[in-house]
């Protein structure tokens, strides 16, 4: 998942976009799944939050916000 590049004696890690963006697709389907398959509502409700949070990363990465 990581490129890791040797730059005047100390390694930097480079995540890639793209890279980045499927992990994000990933842990908001999880959350997603947590959401329909909790049983309290509270949890429900958490779950959601979080998944709201991550689309809105997500898709703000794919329209490049962030550069």
């Amino acid at each position: 998942m990581f490129n890791t590049y040797k730059h005047t004696g100390f390694l930097e890690n480079v995540m890639i976009k793209d890279q980045f963006i499927k992990l994000l697709e990933i842990v908001e389907f999880e959350c997603k799944r947590g959401c329909e398959q909790s049983y309290y509502e509270q949890d429900r409700d958490k779950w959601s939050e979080y998944h709201e949070v991550i689309r809105k990363l997500r898709l703000e990465l794919k329209k490049g916000v962030f550069k």
